[in-house]
């Protein structure tokens, strides 16, 4: 509790301005409109001069021309009705999209989609207006160079330098399009082959061409191309077949035009699968191999491509969810002996939901020994999440490699580890790499892209438009590739977004804690321990993205397992759109399942290390959060995102474990003319069922009903003091305390209504139906904890009128108080009072206050000072009153 209330502190509380860290995050703080929109006046400024310079430019195009929009149009009932039509639909809008899921802020680590850069959202925006079209380079001329720019810096950052021919990249729309053209260029480029054979076999025009000879690795020598098998013919190294066009033109002395006419008539893209196999006595189908992490666009691709979703060969797991070598050799052979083509190795760095990074310089060595037997394939690799890490690892403005280890050792950032350092650094020997932009690049949607490391590879993708290209001028990216119109304002975004930032600066989370060495220490102090370094580096995953699941201790069932480990979730995910519930939401993760078919030892060892047998049958569900939000460096936010999973996870063992029963509720005040009030839950310490701190905000439906809770009320009102009893309520059939919550929340439910505590002769005055508006506060006891907070804590909530305060219960023994105040705090802000928050009263000590040896009621004044944290994280300070003789409604001692 005590993390929660401390101030937030700034960097610059702790370092002075012109330490490096300082300076590393007053830049971040520049970079993004921020999790509070702390940069929205620099934004708004900047859109603005964006939208106003799209404005001048109409203006000025043929400034003579005539405007349509006059002041007699905007003065006429139409004009004015269809503005206040849409000012209506945009004020609608904007209230829904106030329930979409937070990305923005630092408790959102679900999906792998964070916040995006101010100046990736001003490019966009910037260009935006124009509606370029970056199918067609005559519709989108300066947006094209902008994608052709990206293109040079995605390939320089993935590594793909000085070499001939030269790289070359684009922007798709997601990573998926990127996976799939890039399978399509690798299975045209594996076919393509065999059309020149039949070409320069038969057509006179290429007779000069005939003794064209490539390298044969597998007996390490030229060969003449026509006298190739079909086999060699599959397994040509896919540099040499890409130069194959070029060199025979070269040697017929024929253009380009005749070339592809004679050619492309015979090749897979112009005949099909059925009539390509059976020109060419084609009998074995080819086959993909990849993990059993590939992304959903794989059998996507297999279907588009002809080649079939079962022809995608899965690749087993190692322990760490990695792509298996050994399990990679056995089937890499298997092809080998059936003389099965392969077109590709999928290589994933990494993946969304284990964070694994496939050993990709392990292959790229395993694909050099298969050549030498006659087995050769493209390596593709997907590394949408992954691939901007490679920011870390070299200059961002010049060609070179550098450390992972940043040139200010002052500047806390964590190192990559060694293995996935080794792995990164083998990209430049991929064929094809797909990276998002639109993930660790923080660039808006639709920004994929795909970087070839030769870029003549594009060629055999090729589809071209006749009002695409003309008049020779250069060919638009949109002649290349899958998708046809695309938005150049994509490109615009990405391009500005890395015209301004350097390298990224990333933080990582360790999967374990050292108590002494790691827990509770700040960035800049760990950096000074090398064995915790080192540690963190190693024990973490590969690349931000952490992968776990709850159990029980003891517990050995596997459904069980699964059940807390969705409730968990379930909690913790925002999926739905009713108004105003992503603001109970307080961190939100994804879920996922492993299946021991697909994740083999992987999935074992798993189960293992949550005490479930390891042969155990069925799906594991396991949590994931991605760690892409720099914002968790600041002080105290991995404490406090540590602290939300832990009282999830108590919230939801309770829901699933806790036998039904019924429960009371202390009504801190009268019931509203409309039929809100409040409601308390009455805890107990030793019953495991009644261990929360809960407080929910009730409406009772039934008009006869809210007058005779209204009666009842006044009636206590006139009553003294001493003698005075609360309104309490409880749920009429047992249920969890949780679940009745829930439940009333989404359909109404019995309640009976007492004065004072039910007993066998107290019985209830009223029975109706009562449903659940809001729930402040439901939170299950922490029974492992051991010492009362150094001061004591409330929780303060209320709405429009009044303030209640509900006392924060730790330890038994301890006190369970409800109060209503005399008024609300001036200088609390009113949205923290429907929020609810934690306030410490400073001059009160937290454990029970004792007179002569029995706990009392630490109230003891009318006035006191409190403490908060309020809007922005900043620490506040407030004064509350308690003077009216019916502000103490309940006071009683929790010791049993």
């Amino acid at each position: 509790m005590e993390a929660f209330m401390q101030q937030q502190s700034s960097v610059f509380g702790t370092y002075a301005h012109g330490q490096p860290y300082a300076r590393q995050w007053a830049a971040l703080g520049a970079w993004f409109l921020g999790p509070k929109a702390e940069n929205i006046d620099v934004f708004n400024r900047l859109a603005i001069e964006a939208f106003n310079g799209h404005a001048d430019f109409r203006r000025c195009y043929y400034p003579t021309d005539s405007a349509y929009i006059t002041a007699d149009i905007t003065a006429t009932d139409a004009y004015k009705d269809e503005r206040k039509r849409l000012e209506q639909e945009l004020a609608t809008m904007i209230k829904e999209l106030k329930n979409s899921v937070p990305v923005f802020s630092v408790r959102y680590q679900g999906l792998m989609n964070w916040d995006t850069c101010m100046p990736g959202n001003l490019g966009y925006l910037a260009a935006l207006l124009y509606n370029a079209n970056n199918f067609a380079n005559e519709a989108s001329p300066v947006t094209t160079q902008y994608e052709i720019e990206v293109g040079e810096q995605l390939c320089e950052m993935l590594g793909f330098i000085e070499t001939q021919p030269a790289p070359w990249g684009h922007i798709t729309s997601c990573g998926s399009i990127a996976n799939i053209e890039a399978l399509w260029a690798c299975r045209n480029i594996k076919y393509y082959p065999f059309c020149v054979q039949k070409a320069l076999k038969e057509r006179k025009e290429l007779a000069r061409a005939r003794d064209f000879t490539v390298y044969v690795p597998r007996i390490q020598k030229e060969m003449k191309l026509v006298d190739l098998s079909n086999w060699d013919l599959l397994n040509l190294d896919i540099d040499k077949t890409v130069a194959i066009p070029d060199k025979v033109m070269k040697m017929s002395g024929i253009s380009v035009d005749t070339y592809t006419k004679i050619v492309d008539d015979n090749n897979l893209a112009s005949l099909g699968w059925y009539d390509f196999m059976e020109m060419y006595g084609l009998k074995k189908s080819p086959v993909i191999l990849a993990p059993m992490s590939m992304h959903y666009s794989g059998p996507k691709a297999a279907t588009l491509l002809g080649i079939g979703q079962r022809n995608i060969i899965g690749v087993e797991f190692d322990k760490n969810a990695r792509m298996d070598i050994e399990d990679l050799k056995i089937k890499l052979e298997n092809c080998l002996k059936s003389k099965t083509p392969v077109i590709s190795v999928v290589v994933v760095i990494s993946t969304v939901e284990e964070s694994a990074v496939d050993p990709l310089a392990d292959i790229v060595e395993l694909r050099e020994q298969y050549r030498e037997k006659g087995l050769d394939f493209a390596i593709n690799v997907d590394a949408a999440w992954g691939g901007y890490f490679m920011t870390m690892l070299q200059s961002p403005t010049a060609n070179r490699y550098r450390s992972t280890q940043t040139d200010h050792a002052e500047i806390p950032t964590f190192s990559l580890s060694d293995y996935t350092t080794r792995h990164l650094m083998s990209l430049r020997n991929a064929d094809t790499i797909t990276v998002d932009p639109h993930k660790t690049g923080f660039c808006p949607f639709p920004a994929g892209g795909l970087c070839y490391r030769n870029g003549n590879m594009r060629g055999f993708v090729k589809v071209e438009a006749a009002v695409v290209y003309r008049q020779g001028t250069s060919p638009s990216v949109g002649i290349w590739g899958v998708e046809g119109s695309k938005p150049g304002a994509a490109a615009a975004g990405v391009l500005l977004s890395h015209r301004p930032l350097p390298d990224h600066m990333t933080m990582s989370q360790a999967a374990k804690f050292i108590e002494e060495r790691i827990l509770y220490k700040e960035f800049v102090d760990l950096q000074k321990d090398r064995d915790a370094m080192e540690f963190l580096k190693n024990v973490g995953p590969d690349t931000l993205v952490n992968a776990f699941a709850v159990n029980l201790k003891g517990n050995t069932n596997l459904d069980l397992c699964n059940k807390i480990t969705f409730e968990v979730f379930r909690r913790l995910s925002h999926t739905r759109t009713k108004e105003d519930e992503v603001y109970r939401i307080p961190l939100i993760l994804r879920s996922s399942k492993l299946h021991p078919m697909k994740f083999g030892v992987a999935v074992k060892q798993f189960k293992e290390r949550l005490g479930l047998p390891r042969e155990s049958e069925g799906d594991l569900t396991f949590l994931i959060n991605s760690v892409i939000n720099p914002w968790i460096a600041q002080p105290n936010k991995i404490i406090t995102i540590g602290s939300i999973v832990r009282q999830t996870v108590l919230d939801a063992v309770g829901m699933l474990t806790d036998e039904p029963d019924l429960h009371g509720f202390v009504s801190p005040d009268i019931i509203t003319d409309d039929g809100y009030l409040f409601g308390d839950h009455m805890p107990m310490f030793d019953i495991k069922r009644h261990q929360y701190h809960a407080i929910a905000k009730f409406n009772v439906p039934d008009r006869k009903a809210v007058l005779a809770i209204t009666a009842k009320y006044m009636e206590q009102s006139k009553v003294s003091s001493t003698r005075r009893k609360p309104i309490i309520f409880g749920n009429k059939e047992k249920s969890g305390l949780p679940i009745f919550l829930e439940n009333a929340m989404n359909e109404a439910q019995e309640m009976d209504f007492y004065v004072g505590t039910p007993s066998s002769t107290n019985k209830p005055f009223l029975t109706t139906e009562v449903k659940v508006q809001d729930i402040p506060l439901c939170k299950h006891f922490d029974m492992t904890l051991t010492e009362y907070p150094a001061r004591l804590t409330y929780f303060m909530y209320g709405n429009k009128e009044n303030a209640y305060l509900s006392h924060n219960m730790f330890i038994n023994p301890d006190i369970f108080q409800v109060v209503k105040l005399d008024n609300k705090p001036a200088d609390v802000p009113d949205i923290l009072f429907e929020h609810g928050i934690d306030i410490t009263i400073d001059k009160l000590e937290g454990k029970p206050l004792k007179i002569n040896g029995e706990i009392a009621d630490p109230l003891e004044l009318h006035e006191y000072s409190i403490s908060y944290i309020s809007i922005g994280g900043f620490f506040a300070q407030s004064t509350i009153n308690m003077t009216n003789n019916q502000a103490k409604v309940w006071f009683d001692v929790i010791d049993r």
